[in-house]
């Protein structure tokens, strides 16, 4: 499929820069790149538009169709437009469809000014304040990052795009079929994982292959471990692996709490590069991809992910396990003085975190990989951190998947909390 860049920010943020240094890489593997700069595209065939609010609003209207028309003739569109408005650029990705990827150039005001050769903010920024996107597919800080990384950076968000809608896709597609079985009567089996003993529903089961089929269908060469298959280990050759979980806490779900979770994840090397967390009960869809930051969907809302900022444990909020804890968990509780505890179920624990709700999940109890691994990537995308109990980061696609133990914290005293625990 063909990706249209839309590039907006504040004249002076490097948009055109970026665009000509992506446009030389694209081309160098033999791509067909097409740049709609939106200063050259006024110039040429919207000489008639000035810089009014609707001047400004049918120019980006008219590139928008104009990308769309050429969408089958290049692979790659990128549009360096400075887009004021929120409004407009929403006008533009219902015109433009699925192919259209908002990039936020995000440079202060003052930077921008010295790197104003075209002296457009005489002619725009006083008559039309900037205004930011909020939640922008990927964003770029180009005045902390180099061009290089700035289009690492695309590049990482490009190359996995594909997995990435995907695994969203099919993380919503199992949710609805678990909730057609939530609080339904239902049968429950028990099987044995090692010295584990754990409970699986037809949800469980039909979820699983619902995402399973597609992913080997879609990206064959590409290895799995899922939860709800036996291990064969030839992933442990492959460069790229799927880990599944594909109802995290089926205890919640038997007994018809919400907090029950979807988790699919990508991982490259040993590191997650790619996760989602759906909260089928809830319609909440979570998901991160590497350097790219962490999101949230709620009510079909878009909106960017933190974790918080706190970094005094009498101000934190702990999350832990309804069913799993241990003795030594509440031993730290008691010697550590937190703000407050709170139970809840399943991978929305680190989801917590990651949204700045909570401060700290600790896990002394063994999990497996694919209970965590895409948490990991979306909290850490969120600004978070996560280890193991000794400050290891976790490695993933082991032959051996059981974790033990593991602390997720916003990233302030996560040194700190590993002395105390």
């Amino acid at each position: 499929m063909t990706h249209i860049l839309w590039f907006t920010g504040l004249s002076g943020s490097g948009k055109s820069t970026i665009a000509d240094k992506l446009k030389r890489d694209f081309e160098s593997e033999g791509k067909k790149v097409l740049i709609l700069d939106g200063d050259v595209v006024r110039e040429k065939l919207h000489k008639h538009l000035g810089f009014s609010r609707e001047d400004i609003k049918e120019n980006n209207r008219l590139i928008a169709e104009l990308a769309k028309k050429e969408i089958n003739n290049y692979d790659l569109i990128i549009i360096p437009v400075i887009s004021p408005y929120i409004e407009d650029r929403k006008m533009a990705k219902e015109i433009i469809g699925d192919s259209f990827i908002e990039v936020f150039a995000n440079r202060s005001i003052e930077s921008c000014i010295k790197n104003d050769v075209k002296g457009l903010y005489k002619k725009v920024a006083e008559s039309n304040p900037y205004e930011s996107p909020k939640s922008a597919d990927i964003e770029l800080y180009t005045d902390k990052e180099s061009v290089d990384e700035s289009v690492k950076k695309i590049n990482t968000f490009l190359r996995h795009e594909k997995e990435l809608s995907l695994a969203k896709e099919l993380s919503v597609l199992a949710g609805k079929k678990i909730m057609e079985y939530y609080k339904k009567e239902f049968r429950v089996e028990n099987k044995v994982e090692g010295e584990r003993t754990s409970q699986v529903t037809i949800a469980d089961k039909e979820a699983n292959e619902i995402i399973v089929t597609s992913l080997r269908k879609h990206f064959p060469d590409y290895g799995i471990l899922t939860e709800e298959e036996v291990d064969n280990f030839e992933r442990l050759n492959k460069k790229y692996i799927w880990i599944i979980d594909p109802l995290d806490g089926t205890k919640e779900f038997i007994n018809g709490s919400d907090d029950f979770t979807v988790n699919i994840a990508l991982v490259h090397n040993n590191r997650p590069i790619l996760g989602v967390i759906y909260v089928p009960a809830k319609n909440e869809l979570y998901y991160a991809s590497k350097l790219n930051g962490a999101f949230v969907v709620k009510d079909g809302n878009k909106t960017k992910i933190n974790v918080s900022n706190r970094n005094k444990t009498e101000n934190m909020i702990v999350v832990h396990s309804k069913n799993h804890e241990t003795k030594e968990f509440y031993d730290f509780i008691d010697r550590v003085k937190f703000k407050e505890s709170i139970p809840a179920g399943s991978s929305v624990k680190g989801c917590r975190v990651a949204t700045g709700e909570a401060d700290v999940y600790l896990r002394y109890g063994p999990m497996n990989e694919w209970d965590v691994c895409a948490m990991n990537i979306i909290v850490e995308e969120a600004g978070g951190f996560m280890t193991d109990l000794k400050g290891t980061l976790i490695k993933y696609n082991q032959k051996v998947t059981l974790l033990q133990g593991f602390l997720v914290s916003n990233s302030k005293i996560h040194k700190e909390l590993l002395k105390l625990i």
